[in-house]
């Protein structure tokens, strides 16, 4: 028995891209960051990056994207609502909504102590 483990074959990058995703206007550039990164396993020999067809496959697995569920048919988007409030499709109670910006109301109260600190210290 050996110790020395098995060779594996090994292909640059672009031949990795052209044989993974043909046609796709993916840089190679992409990949070599990452190989830099340790996303993707690879070996550089003289400033290029090689990679084994397994390792570029579980690469591009791991950026596969599941598009996501479609909302359930009893719930309306807010632009479905036959009557909307001011501003969004919630439902907020008009007597206890805050006047003005939240920005201004924490400036105002921001001043105000600063006032009291101002006073307190006379």
């Amino acid at each position: 028995m050996s110790d020395t483990p098995a060779l594996v074959p090994r292909i640059s990058l672009k031949e990795g891209l052209r044989r993974a995703l043909p046609g796709a206007r993916v840089s190679t550039r992409t990949l070599q960051r990452a190989c830099r990164n340790g996303e993707l396993r690879a070996i550089e020999l003289s400033g290029q990056f090689f990679v084994s067809e397994a390792d570029l496959a579980a690469y591009l697995e791991k950026r596969t994207v599941t598009p996501p569920a479609p909302a359930p048919k009893d719930v309306k988007a807010c632009h479905e609502l036959e009557s909307r409030p001011d501003s969004g499709c919630d439902q907020r109670d008009p007597a206890t909504q805050q006047s003005g910006s939240f920005s201004t109301d924490r400036a105002k109260l921001a001043r105000a102590r600063a006032q009291m600190s101002l006073n307190a210290l006379r």
